[in-house]
């Protein structure tokens, strides 16, 4: 027998042991194990029911107001749609209040593919089960308690509930734009109790129909029927069982598994859906045969899925999401801009609120501005289009067609652009085209939301920065030489180095080597800090966007923005050195004429670059359009209101390896006329190379923009330059040899309203009375003697007044320096990175 210690064979009778431990405290482990439990328990679902109870009132409003759409019971106000009007009072867009939905409970029979790919994939249960699947809702409470992610699990009740409050919170909103809730226990049981209240109000098909059309499905599609029409051009009615299995595969994860985001994962979205549809056809509202891999095929053919192996992986190209569709629009004369309406509003705004009580917008745009943007975007996308299309009917009979010919229409598909202008005065957005042409892809806007490097566009801020520390003025003497610097030598778009010039002629030219030094002499860091301001960034937004890379690479720019925000750098300069904040709307009326919305500009500005630092650049930025420049206008009128920057970004090696052809990825304007900034990116959203370059593509768009607008006489000059202090030295000058305008002096290329540092005035007086003297006494040497010929030895074409003999003359006192490559750049640009002016 075995031998116990004396402590455990004692520990009863002594009184000391577990035991007898559990009968003294009893009653105190039961209370502690099972009361206290029990009563928080009790308190957790009290104050879950008391959250629930407290949103409910908000949700009513929301479910009443879905029943009444199914019901067709709409009030006339449901019927009066929001009107959308421009600057000028015309009416650009009608934004749908509400209206019938197609999905109803009485014709749930036409929609019987989405329902059998819903309850297949999502909840198997739903006709049989109360609202809940108690076991999924353990296992989601235990998940959230432990800080994991939640499984799967809800039903399609659970789901709808969800959506509810969320809107009936007022929850924040996703990259999608769609409210979502927060995650936690106390939202997952008051969304236990909604689910409950909406099981015992309505019947399972109204259930069904409001969750069909109320689910987020990306691609900023709400419902079944928006999703349908926007992703493949039809009806929810009219999708195949392989289009309904795409679209419920996107549920779980709208941003991943929208075919515009990835075709490959939503192809395997929908296969998963198919399979589960075919084991499970008892779910199916009325008989029908499902063929898996016909579904998929069909699916592949009806919408020109392609895919192409190349080097690194793998690219697709399909119709979906490209169809011409917008979801509550109706009249709608700027639909990229609508779009942005839309979104505003409801961003803005409660849903309910706007159903209840907006009635008119009243917005920034000028329509008649926007229709020659949008007619110019979508004239020069398309001849580079069809000059792709074309290209690909004449390699027929060649070797390797059908793969080159496949390129081309890739390349093809790719080319898109956008356009974008602001009123730097007020920040007021005049034009807005998001895109080559509008589609239901167009909420991707392309003048607000692609980021791209925007070449040499960006030397303009560099510019003024080196202008606002007095390291140049626009007459300083600057040399274009190499520059090699920590493995970083940046090469100009040109061959060589040209030495010596005036800074005008450097910008106009668009030298590469030059902002790199100057930035050098800037510094980094200034620049960054002048971007943040410019754009309103927080420190964090600023730190994201630069990623490690701010070197003096920047200067040619290697860092991203979008549109929208390059115009508003360019504005900046334009208002006089001032932050521009863009606005779209500037007025929301309700059904009583109160007002629910009125812009009020900010009391004080917001300053961020030197007011005549700002000038300066903006003269730089009209020689970039005069003789030398690298956009020449010659249109007289245009040349004397306005100034510009081209820009073009080459494409990188690895991508001319893989599309076979050589040309630039990304082309840039930006041109400022009195009172308006515009920037206008030409490129190809995949990266290959198209032909072109800033002043060839974007460039002849703004230009034939603005004699447009030139044309109509309504560009007050004297506004092209903003209020000046009264410090600035305004002055004329000769761009020929930069001295100051003089009867005595031969010009060619006069300059007008120049803006100048005050120091600056004696200097440039002192060289050109220099110049003056110098040129006096070459014609005193050409006086002929007695008996000699009166022949003038220079020729037909008369002494060099202006060129030959500003070579002469000592120009290093213009009150700028010349910049030596002295000392070694912290970090250079990536290898890939080519940064060549056309």
């Amino acid at each position: 027998m075995q031998e116990y210690p004396d402590q455990f064979q004692n520990s009863n009778s002594s009184g000391k042991g577990f035991i007898p431990f559990i009968r003294r405290r009893w009653k105190l482990l039961f209370f502690l194990g099972g009361v206290v439990p029990a009563f928080l328990f009790l308190v957790f679902i009290i104050t879950a029911y008391i959250q629930w109870r407290g949103v409910k009132p908000s949700a009513d409003e929301i479910i009443d107001s879905m029943d009444r759409e199914l019901s067709g019971n709409l009030s006339e106000r449901d019927k009066t749609p929001i009107s959308i009007y421009d600057r000028n009072g015309i009416l650009i867009g009608e934004l749908r209040r509400t209206s019938l939905p197609e999905i109803r409970p009485e014709n749930m029979q036409n929609y019987s593919g989405i329902v059998w790919a819903l309850l297949a994939s999502e909840d198997r249960e739903f006709y049989s089960h109360g609202g809940v699947r108690l076991k999924a809702i353990i296992r989601a409470l235990y998940q959230t308690v432990l800080g994991r992610s939640v499984q799967g699990g809800s039903t399609i009740t659970q789901q709808l509930a969800k959506l509810i409050l969320s809107d009936a919170e007022g929850g924040n909103r996703g990259d999608s734009g769609v409210k979502i809730r927060s995650r936690n226990v106390f939202n997952k049981v008051s969304e236990l109790f909604c689910t409950w209240y909406l099981e015992r109000k309505f019947d399972k098909n109204t259930i069904l129909a409001m969750y069909l059309n109320r689910v987020f499905l990306g691609f900023n599609s709400v419902g079944f029927d928006d999703a349908a029409r926007k992703y493949f051009g039809v009806s929810a009615s009219q999708l195949s069982l392989g289009e309904a299995a795409l679209l419920v595969g996107i549920i779980p994860a709208p941003s991943s598994y929208n075919p515009t985001v990835s075709v490959k994962r939503a192809q395997n979205r929908q296969k998963l859906v198919l399979q589960l549809m075919e084991a499970n056809p008892d779910l199916s509202p009325t008989p029908q045969k499902l063929n898996v891999n016909l579904e998929i095929k069909r699916l592949i053919a009806r919408h020109d899925i392609q895919m192409k192996e190349v080097e690194g992986g793998k690219i697709y190209r399909s119709r979906i999401g490209k169809y011409p569709y917008a979801r509550n629009i109706e009249k709608n004369l700027a639909p990229d801009f609508n779009n942005e309406i839309e979104n505003w509003l409801r961003n803005q705004f409660p849903s309910e609120e706007i159903k209840s009580s907006v009635l008119r917008i009243d917005t920034s745009l000028d329509l008649r501005k926007q229709k020659i943007a949008a007619n110019l975007i979508e004239k020069r996308v398309k001849a580079i289009r069809d000059n792709f299309e074309k290209e690909a009917k004449e390699l027929k009979g060649k070797n390797n067609t059908q793969e080159e010919k496949d390129l081309l229409k890739l390349i093809a598909a790719g080319t898109n652009g956008s356009m974008i202008s602001i009123n730097p005065e007020n920040g007021y957005i005049e034009t807005m085209v998001g895109s080559y042409l509008y589609s239901s892809a167009s909420p991707l806007n392309r003048a607000l939301h692609i980021y791209r490097q925007p070449g040499s566009t960006i030397k303009s801020l560099v510019y003024s920065l080196a202008l606002e520390e007095k390291i140049i003025n626009p007459l300083s003497v600057v040399e274009d030489k190499a520059v090699s610097a920590g493995g970083y030598s940046p090469r100009n778009w040109y061959s060589g180095y040209r030495g010596k010039m005036l800074t005008r002629n450097a910008f106009a030219l668009s030298v590469n080597t030059i902002p790199v030094m100057l930035l050098k002499e800037v510094g980094v860091g200034k620049m960054v800090n002048t971007m943040q301001a410019m754009l309103g960034m927080t420190d964090e937004e600023i730190d994201k966007r630069i990623d490690g890379r701010a070197n003096l690479s920047m200067a040619l720019g290697s860092i991203e923005v979008s549109p929208i925000e390059l115009a508003r750098i360019y504005a900046s300069l334009a208002s006089g050195g001032y932050r521009v904040d863009p606005v779209m709307v500037t007025r929301v009326k309700s059904f009583d004429n109160q007002d629910l919305f009125v812009y009020e500009p900010p009391e004080e500005k917001t300053p961020v670059i030197d007011p005549i630092a700002a000038a300066m650049t903006l003269n730089l930025m009209q020689g970039v359009i005069s003789e030398g420049g690298t956009m020449v206008v010659k249109n007289k009128k245009l040349q004397e209101l306005a100034g510009g920057k081209t820009g073009t970004v080459q494409s990188p090696a690895s991508a001319k390896k893989r599309w076979h052809r050589t040309g630039v990825r990304d082309t840039w304007f930006a041109g400022v006329l009195p009172n308006e900034v515009t920037v206008i990116w030409i490129g190809n959203e995949q990266g290959a190379p198209i032909p072109g370059s800033g002043g060839g593509n974007t460039g002849s768009v703004w230009q034939e923009y603005s004699e447009n607008l030139v044309a109509s006489g309504r560009l007050d000059k004297s506004k092209f330059l903003p209020p000046l202090p009264d410090s600035a030295y305004k002055t004329a000058i000769c761009a020929d040899s930069g001295m100051l305008l003089n009867p005595e002096l031969e010009c060619e290329h006069p300059l007008y309203n120049q803006v100048f540092y005050p120091e600056l005035q004696p200097r440039f007086e002192q060289r050109t009375e220099e110049y003056l003297a110098m040129m006096r006494k070459a014609a005193e040497e050409l006086v002929p003697r007695e008996g000699e010929s009166e022949i003038n030895p220079f020729g037909e074409s008369g002494p060099p007044v202006i060129g030959a003999a500003a070579k002469k003359l000592d120009m290093s006192n213009a009150g700028g320096v010349e910049l030596e490559d002295s000392g070694s750049i912290a970090a250079s640009a990536p290898q890939e990175w080519q940064f060549e002016e056309e």
